[in-house]
């Protein structure tokens, strides 16, 4: 099963539930009289496994019923040791490891699933229901949407409760007594649930999955009708995935790819739907679902004009079929509103004014139609866009802190991590336009209070209090919200379109929006995350000379939040210009090159221009604020440029500041916290040094690092060690802890980036992956080096959660990281090692003393070697205040 298939909702995780759990994430009990076994399903019933232990038999037979727990035995030999062991997977699936050498390398040898092939359902207090599972396909996969109804509607974590749904068809498909030509029926249903929870968690494997799995569906023997619905399927699946259009599509040979094929597709099942079925009200409504779809299609990606009048043709043909529901109708009005946008993108007035009219008389006759809360939170972006357009901003600003309140009250009622992540992902993008539009109304401190509301939420997360999980639901409140703005459309609404006064009902469409933000905001104890964040720097006496930016790229503007102590106060400012987001990323993407000179003329050509980052006004700013010292904050692509060798005033931004770099202010409030508390602690320190022979210099820097450290350095010999050795060393308490080997990074997933101790990198006992650094829990806060190619790199994600080797070891618990941002050579990698320790060994902080190397190396050696480490953390701090 997949890694997103431990991401169960609260109710599964309940302690008293958990244990209780088969391998599809049900209960089941079986009665000693009858013999039936009886289904638990946590989400539908409020009481616990153990309430149901010894009850009498629901059939009323005179039995009495038991636990019953179907785990997946597996029996496993590793293929790198050759050791033996048994594995049984329950509710949450583990990552199976070899017990002896760590390696995650096995052989399956044997595997069984024992589970019945019918069995009834068990609800609250005991009562009955008539429902046999296993024999009925069609019944089977009624019953399992039935169930779900309610929980997907109306809660930020109903994608959360597709996930039990996922595992419960896959166990139906393994293990019933259905007809053989109905097997495709629980499949489908379990394509349909993976395409759902991709589309509300921008998952890729769980999309790719989808995708997958309806393509094998389509494959075999069926009716026209049910042939075409495949095929529909098929090219819904395609269009998630083309929409978001995630570097990851790479693997599955990229957008315009999966964009034809998804084409393809819909054609098909059009002409299947034409061709081969009648005309009755229920075919034209899917002749009309598929025009909506194959319409979405034709306009996302590379699309050109003719793709975009072919697509307002279909979106129009949909529109004007009568048996589509209003709530599809809604949906297919907003798309066609896109479509419009897009093929009109480039005319000046007065053909602007026409169809930009068009778009927003669309999307607002959309809006009070929908049913599910991402639905309206398009629009209100899409009628921000609108608006910026003809140039009006405040409009804009109400459209997009409208968005951002829908996306607030996401956020508010996530009860688990995995549930906030998920949410910040999906709704960042108001966020960082909220603050772009907010530092461009001079309101600095609110636009960082907008961008720190989903960036770097999952290391935050890491930090979070009881309390502050406990303050996220106010779920009454916002399911009011959420009536009133899905609630009924005024009269006026259903007349004629020329007749809609449109700003009548935007303003009464978003009138309860505020309404409820209100009550909302009232009943929510929690303090401010800026001013959190703020408290926690001023307890750790956070330098009157170090400033923090706080970067974030928004339609193509870069907007640079800078604030700094002033007196007992913080001070905010902000600066904006603008940039090319496609340039901007060539940059970024560039620094991944091998060494050499093609990759330093790029770096010195992309150090110019980030000039567009860091203007001379910027830099004249902080000086005049006598700031000698700067934080970093970026997200996405912007985090993975080198800011110390930005062209600024004819030098370089590292003559004239300190830099370190943080995940945001609120994990940087932490982070000082952390690093005041440990500083001037005395342990020993850790070296892991590389064992293979391509590696020569490490010798070297290991005998130097030993040299230079005050006190006791503990050496593990790359040769003789295990992954297990490496992660057991690693909990060890120890001030200092350096990794001097081999590393990569991958950008499809950041937890598959690894660290290796052996030049055979397939040897997966010589190796630790970020995954598993993150399970790591340090007793004392190190500070950890990765003396590795780009082993600084993390996620392209906008929220900046840090994913990769950098993101685990905070959560694992470093106060701070020294790390590469591209491949370098091992001699460089030597040299620079061997200075920073002599600082270090000298009593020198960490930041300090990474950007007295940079400067010592950068008049002797090009850009891409004295830049290529940066430090990631806060900067030396007195001992903190007493809290």
């Amino acid at each position: 099963m997949e890694a997103f298939a431990n991401l169960l909702p609260a109710e599964f995780l309940n302690p008293e539930v958990l244990p209780g759990l088969s391998f599809d994430a049900q209960a089941y009990f079986r009665c000693d009289a009858c013999g039936w076994e009886w289904r638990f399903n946590p989400a539908v019933n409020f009481l616990t496994p153990k309430d149901y232990e010894g009850q009498a038999c629901p059939a009323e037979d005179g039995g009495r019923m038991s636990l019953v727990i179907h785990a997946l035995r597996m029996d496993l030999r590793c293929s790198e040791c050759g050791h033996r062991w048994v594995v049984e997977q329950r509710g949450i699936l583990q990552a199976i490891s070899c017990t002896e050498c760590g390696s995650t390398k096995y052989v399956l040898v044997d595997s069984s699933l024992r589970l019945p092939g019918r069995f009834k359902n068990i609800s609250l207090l005991g009562a009955t229901r008539d429902h046999v599972w296993g024999h009925a396909p069609e019944s089977d996969a009624q019953a399992i949407t039935a169930e779900l109804e309610g929980l997907m509607q109306y809660r930020s974590d109903g994608p959360n409760y597709l996930v039990p749904a996922i595992r419960f068809a896959h166990r139906l498909q393994a293990c019933n007594e259905y007809p053989e030509s109905s097997d495709w029926v629980i499949a489908n249903i379990e394509a349909v649930y993976l395409n759902e929870f991709y589309r509300h968690t921008a998952l890729f494997e769980a999309g790719l999955k989808a995708l997958t799995k309806a393509m094998e569906i389509t494959v075999g023997d069926h009716p026209p009708f049910v042939r075409a619905a495949l095929e529909h399927n098929v090219a819904m699946d395609a269009y998630s995935l083309a929409a978001r259009n995630q570097p990851e599509l790479v693997v599955v040979g990229g957008l315009n790819k999966v964009r034809a094929m998804g084409i393809e597709a819909a054609e098909s099942s059009l002409a299947y739907y034409l061709e081969s079925c009648d005309d009755s009200e229920n075919v034209r409504l899917q002749v009309a679902r598929v025009r909506h779809t194959l319409g979405d299609l034709l306009k996302v990606g590379s699309a050109s004009e003719a793709d975009l009048d072919l697509s307002i043709r279909q979106l129009n043909l949909a529109i004007a079929e009568p048996a589509l529901p209003e709530h599809m109708r809604a949906g297919a009005q907003e798309s066609r509103a896109t479509a419009v946008m897009l093929r009109n993108r480039g005319r000046t007035q007065p053909d602007a004014a026409e169809w930009t009219s068009s778009a927003e008389q669309d999307l607002l006759a959309s809006l009070p139609n929908v049913r599910r809360m991402r639905d309206p939170y398009l629009i209100l972006m899409q009628l921000a866009d609108l608006s910026e357009h003809r140039g009006r901003r405040d409009e804009a600003l109400g459209y997009v802190k409208d968005a951002a309140g829908i996306a607030q009250q996401e956020l508010l009622a996530a009860r688990t991590n995995a549930a906030v992540t998920l949410a910040a992902n999906q709704f960042c993008g108001a966020f960082d336009s909220l603050a772009r539009l907010r530092a461009e109304a001079g309101r600095h401190r609110s636009a960082l209070e907008a961008l720190e509301t989903t960036r770097a939420a999952n290391l935050r997360n890491a930090y979070a209090s009881t309390v502050d999980v406990a303050a996220r639901a106010d779920t009454a409140a916002r399911n009011r919200f959420i009536r009133q703005i899905l609630g009924r459309p005024p009269a006026w609404l259903r007349q004629p379109t020329s007749a809609r006064p449109a700003e009548g009902l935007r303003k009464e469409v978003t009138a309860a929006a505020r309404k409820v933000k209100l009550r909302v905001a009232e009943a929510t104890t929690s303090t401010p995350l800026v001013d959190r964040a703020l408290e926690r720097l001023d307890l750790a006496r956070w330098p009157v000379d170090t400033a923090i930016c706080v970067l974030t790229a928004a339609r193509g503007w870069i907007t640079a939040i800078v604030l700094y102590r002033a007196g007992t106060d913080w001070r905010f400012e902000s600066r904006q210009s603008l940039i090319n987001e496609e340039r901007l990323i060539g940059i970024a993407k560039g620094h991944n090159l091998d060494p050499g000179v093609f990759r330093s003329r790029h770096l010195l050509r992309s150090c110019r221009q980030l000039n567009h980052l860091f203007t001379d006004e910027l830099a004249a700013l902080l000086r005049s604020a006598k700031i000698k010292k700067l934080a970093i904050s970026a997200p996405g692509w912007l985090n993975h440029l080198p800011y110390e060798a930005t062209a600024v005033e004819g030098s370089v931004l590292l003559d004239s500041f300190e830099i370190c770099y943080l995940p945001s202010l609120s994990v940087g409030g932490e982070l000082a916290g952390i690093a005041a508390a440990a500083s001037g602690s005395a342990s020993p320190a850790l070296v892991v040094a590389y064992g293979g022979s391509d590696l020569p210099r490490t010798a070297e820097e290991v005998a130097a690092i030993t040299r230079l450290l005050p006190g006791n350095v503990d050496v593990i010999d790359g040769t003789r060690a295990t992954k297990a050795d490496v992660l057991n060393a690693l909990s060890r308490t120890y001030s200092i802890i350096h990794l001097a080997c081999h590393g990569t990074f991958d950008p499809v997933e950041p937890d598959r980036s690894f660290l290796y101790f052996d030049a055979d990198h397939e040897r997966d006992s010589k190796r630790v992956s970020a995954a598993e650094l993150s399970a790591v829990r340090f007793p004392q806060a190190p500070i950890v080096t990765l003396s590795a190619c780009s082993s600084g790199l993390t996620s392209y994600g906008p929220m900046n959660e840090c994913a990769g080797l950098t993101g685990s070891l905070i959560k694992a618990g470093a106060r701070g990281i020294i790390a590469s941002r591209w491949p370098i050579y091992d001699d460089v990698a030597s040299a620079f090692m061997t200075e920073l320790y002599g600082h270090l060994g000298a009593g020198v902080g960490p930041q300090e003393a990474v950007n007295r190397v940079q400067r010592q190396l950068k008049p002797t050696t090009e850009v891409e070697n004295w830049a290529a480490y940066s430090y990631l953390g806060a900067p030396a701090l007195d001992k903190p205040v007493a809290n």
